[in-house]
C-alpha cells in the first residue's frame, strides 16, 4: 500500500490578509472609458463605462450625479483592486429631466428598473407618456446591457445628507420597516453611513464587523423600480453603499470591508468548492492554506448550508493545479491549539466522485516537487 501524508494549514488571517493587501497594492488598474448615448426626448444621456483592468466581476453603478463621494471612493478601490464602473453623466443632478411632446418630465434613474417604478415618477403626466415610457425603459435596459451575465456582486454607489436617510429609517415602526428582513444598528456609528444588501452571509459578515447594516427583505420591499429590487428578484448580490456627503475615507474603509468577503473572478486562479462541518465561525475569507510550506491557495467565500449543518464555499489555487468536484475539510486544533484543517480521510472503499480527490492532492506534490516522505508526519492518510 503506497501511503501520502498531507496537512491543510490555517495561517493566521490578519497576516495573511496585510500580506495580500500588500500584493494587491502593487498593481494600479488605470480605467478604459466607454461613452454611449442614449436618447430621451429632447436630451441626450451619456452613459460612461469605465473599465479597470479585466475584470468586470465586481461592478459598481453611479445613478445620482450628485453624489460625488461614492464615486470617488468607488473609483479609488477600483483603481487599487480592478472591476467596472457604470456611471450616468448628468451634472450635478440627482433626478434627469426632459422633454417629449412639450411635456415635461422629471424621475429618479433608481426608480426605472420596473415599468412600476416608472409610472410612480410620471404619475401627474398625461401628455406624450406612452413615449416618455418607453424613452425611459430603452435607457434603463441600456444601463443594464453592460452589466456581465453572472458578477460577483453588484454595489451602488450612494451619498446622503445628515438626518435624510439612515439605519433609522428601516427600524421597527419607521417608513422604511417593511424593506427590512434584518436590521443591525451600532449605536457608536454614524447612523447615515449604512449598508443595505440582499445576501445574507453578507449581512451577516458586515453586521458581526459592526458596520449599520440592513438585509432587504424579498417579500415586502417596496417595488419601487430602485436596483436593488430588480437584483434582488434575480438572486444577483447587492449591495449599496452609502455615507454623508463628503465622507470619502469613511466610505472607502466601508468598500473596503465589504468586498474583501467576495471571492474575485477572472484572477488566474481556480475556485474549487469545499465543505466544512461546523466551522462557521473559524472560516473567514482570505485565510491563505498551506501544505507543509508550499502555499496552495485561500478561503475566497463561505456560507452555512442548514440541511448539512455545514459550511460550504470556494477555495482558489493557482490555474494549473487540476480540479476537483468538493474537497472535504475538517477543522481541527493541533497541539499548541490553533486551528488547522485537515483534508478528511480517504480511503479505497470511496466512490470513484471522491477518489478523484486523491488525484488533486497528488497533483499539489507533484507540482510542489516534495516526496511524500518529507510532509509532516501528523498529517491525514490518503491511501
Amino acid at each position: 500500500m503506497k501511503v501520502l501524508l498531507i496537512i491543510l494549514l490555517v495561517v493566521n488571517y490578519g497576516n495573511s490578509f496585510a500580506e495580500a493587501g500588500e500584493e494587491d497594492r502593487k498593481t494600479v488598474y488605470k480605467p478604459t472609458l466607454t461613452v454611449v448615448n442614449q436618447q430621451l426626448g429632447n436630451q441626450t444621456v451619456a452613459i460612461r463605462i469605465y473599465n479597470y483592468g479585466s475584470r468586470k466581476d465586481v461592478v459598481m453603478i453611479h445613478l445620482h450625479g450628485n453624489e460625488k463621494t461614492s464615486l470617488l471612493a468607488g473609483m479609488q478601490w477600483l483603481k487599487a483592486n480592478g472591476g467596472l464602473l457604470i456611471k450616468i453623466e448628468n451634472g450635478d443632478n440627482r433626478n434627469i429631466l426632459f422633454q417629449i411632446d412639450n411635456a415635461d418630465f422629471q424621475f429618479d434613474p433608481n426608480h426605472i428598473f420596473s415599468i412600476h417604478g416608472i409610472r410612480n415618477d410620471f404619475v401627474n403626466n398625461t401628455t406624450g407618456l406612452p413615449k416618455a415610457i418607453e424613452a425611459t425603459q430603452k435607457l434603463a435596459k441600456k444601463i443594464l446591457s453592460f452589466i456581465p451575465a453572472k458578477p460577483s456582486i453588484i454595489v451602488a454607489l450612494h451619498n446622503n445628507f445628515n438626518g435624510d436617510f439612515s439605519i433609522d429609517s428601516y427600524l421597527k415602526g419607521r417608513e422604511r420597516a417593511r424593506d427590512a428582513a434584518k436590521v443591525f444598528k451600532n449605536p457608536s456609528l454614524d447612523a447615515d453611513d449604512i449598508f443595505l444588501t440582499t445576501d445574507a452571509v453578507l449581512y451577516r459578515q458586515l453586521s458581526s464587523g459592526g458596520f449599520n447594516t440592513i438585509l432587504q427583505n424579498a417579500n415586502t420591499v417596496k417595488k419601487d423600480g430602485s436596483l436593488s429590487v430588480y437584483f434582488h428578484e434575480r438572486k444577483i448580490r447587492y449591495l449599496n453603499c452609502e455615507t454623508e456627503h463628503g465622507k470619502q475615507a469613511t466610505y472607502l474603509q466601508m468598500l473596503t470591508a465589504a468586498l474583501k468577503n467576495i471571492e474575485r473572478k477572472n484572477s488566474g486562479e481556480k475556485l474549487i468548492l469545499y465543505t466544512c462541518v461546523d466551522s462557521f465561525a473559524i472560516l473567514q475569507t482570505g485565510m491563505k492554506i498551506y501544505m507543509d510550506s508550499i502555499y496552495l491557495g485561500e478561503i475566497k467565500s463561505i456560507s452555512f448550508s442548514k440541511k448539512d449543518s455545514a459550511t460550504t464555499g470556494k477555495f482558489s489555487w493557482p490555474e494549473r493545479m487540476e480540479s476537483s468536484d468538493t474537497i472535504t475539510l475538517q477543522p481541527v486544533l493541533n497541539d499548541d491549539g490553533k486551528v488547522i484543517l485537515k483534508i478528511k480521510p480517504l480511503s479505497s472503499s470511496l466512490p470513484k466522485k471522491e477518489k478523484k480527490v486523491t488525484k488533486i492532492y497528488l497533483s499539489f506534490i507533484e507540482e510542489a516537487k516534495l516526496e511524500p516522505t518529507k510532509v509532516l508526519s501528523d498529517s491525514v492518510i490518503i491511501e
